[in-house]
């Protein structure tokens, strides 16, 4: 009778049968996922010297296609926290998707060789391309402590995720030649979430003495001295700088160093 009802049924039939095997193998593919993505990965968005830190801890399957994951993220050289992320198969592609902590969305797919490519989007609509790739802890561990050797002794602290970003820009070393004093660096190693950035102007390339707080507000950052005032103002890639003293004024424009430049 099955065999007479398969004749008259050849499609449903053949439906019954293909379905399961097909299941059976999506199944398979997703826990070979939960396996292969359960490590650290390195990401880069272009434009952007410094690297953030994926670390995938788990993966919960939620559906035929679809992984929740356990995972945290931040800059490589600090400490990572959780976020939002899920990996879907759709077809033959697999996508990693996720929400960082200031709510910029990333997505991506995976390509032959495991690394994942796509973009990530700002909440102001600023979108930048992204690779996502697996890095072992040896690695990892080895990229940390190049950054924390080139950072001038650990001088600098990197802007966390919440400070805005208007503020962090201003992070970094940053040169420019005034009127009347020469070429003068400027430090400003830390950026709190308040915009009250630690900062010196100084007259080499070595590592300032002291440093001093310096309020940004406006896109401007401010350092007060003894005779006047300096102020810093972000104009893109520039820092289009103002001194205002008793005896007049100085203008320049800086440019910011590349890690290891001076």
């Amino acid at each position: 009778m099955k065999t007479i009802a398969c004749g008259f049924l050849r499609a449903f039939c053949l439906i019954v049968l293909v379905l399961p095997g097909f299941s059976s193998a999506q199944q398979k593919a997703i826990a070979q996922l939960q396996t292969e993505l359960i490590s650290s990965w390195l990401v880069t968005v272009e434009g952007e010297d410094r690297t953030r830190t994926l670390q995938i801890i788990g993966a919960t399957q939620k559906s035929d296609d679809a992984l929740i994951l356990d995972a945290v993220y931040g800059w490589t050289d600090r400490n990572q926290t959780a976020i939002s992320a899920s990996v879907v198969q759709s077809g033959k592609d697999v996508k990693l998707l996720f929400t960082t902590q200031r709510g910029s969305k990333v997505a991506t797919v995976q390509a032959s060789n495991g690394t994942f490519e796509g973009n990530i989007t700002a909440t102001n609509g600023t979108v930048k391309p992204v690779k996502i790739e697996r890095v072992s802890d040896e690695s990892l561990q080895a990229r940390i402590t190049a950054i924390t050797a080139s950072s001038a002794v650990g001088v600098f602290v990197y802007p966390d995720s919440d400070v805005p970003k208007e503020c962090g820009a201003f992070f970094g070393r940053w040169t420019g030649r005034w009127p009347r004093y020469g070429q003068t660096w400027l430090w400003v190693v830390e950026v709190g979430a308040n915009c009250v950035a630690k900062c010196m102007s100084w007259t080499t390339a070595a590592v300032p003495n002291t440093f001093q707080s310096c309020d940004i507000k406006n896109n401007v950052l401010m350092r007060e001295k003894t005779d006047g005032i300096e102020y810093y103002e972000l104009r893109g890639d520039e820092i289009w700088a103002r001194y205002s003293f008793s005896g007049g004024q100085n203008n320049t424009v800086f440019r910011k160093l590349k890690p290891g430049e001076k």
